[in-house]
């Protein structure tokens, strides 16, 4: 019978191996059956987490655990209530301890959105990342715009529209909203409030 608030010595069960992809190896056999795992085997196994995210977790006596969290108190002991693991180049699954952060829940979120921005979106039709072209009819009116976004610090979403009548004012238009959203993200760079590959911008 394994008591209320049980929290294993890791110490006694896994030991960090950045040769492992969970970066975890079992140092004691666990399980039993076809969970049975053996000292060296690698420690967890890739599931998902929300909607889309996968995170290596552990078994043990009837309870999950986050590898990346294991790792991290391993090296530098409880984490403190309301404080959550980053994982600084945003792959949930390189759980490398140089890779291992202390943040806040918002902190979190902000540099997810950021990352999570610096790839094309599928619906993306303009090619340039986060500028889109969108067209508005008002009273029969047809407006043509290419709108420019990113997030801010508090990771909100901050947008600007340019105008355009005909392809010529439309690649202007394009240029400038990816002119405005570049200046805006290297302030944030500058002053080390934001996350993104500037080659990429």
């Amino acid at each position: 019978m394994i008591p209320e608030g049980f929290k294993p010595s890791w110490d006694g069960y896994v030991q960090y191996e950045p040769s492992s992809p969970s970066y975890l190896i079992w140092v004691q056999q666990v399980g039993r059956g076809g969970s049975l795992r053996y000292p060296g085997d690698i420690a967890g196994s890739i599931s998902k987490f929300g909607s889309t995210a996968k995170y290596w977790r552990i078994g043990l006596h009837g309870t999950t655990y986050f590898n990346h969290r294991i790792i991290w108190e391993m090296f530098n002991g409880p984490i403190n209530k309301g404080l959550v693991i980053n994982h600084i180049d945003n792959d949930h699954l390189n759980n490398d301890i140089s890779n291992l952060e202390l943040v806040t829940p918002k902190e979190n979120q902000h540099k997810s959105y950021q990352h999570n921005g610096l790839g094309l979106n599928q619906n993306n039709k303009s090619g340039i990342l986060g500028v889109s072209d969108h067209c508005k009819i008002v009273n029969g009116v047809v407006y043509r715009y290419a709108q420019a976004q990113f997030r801010d610090v508090n990771g909100n979403k901050i947008q600007k529209y340019f105008k355009y009548q005909d392809n010529e004012s439309k690649k202007l238009a394009f240029e400038l909203a990816k002119q405005w959203r570049k200046e805006n993200i290297l302030k944030l760079i500058e002053q080390g409030l934001a996350f993104y590959n500037k080659e990429e911008l």
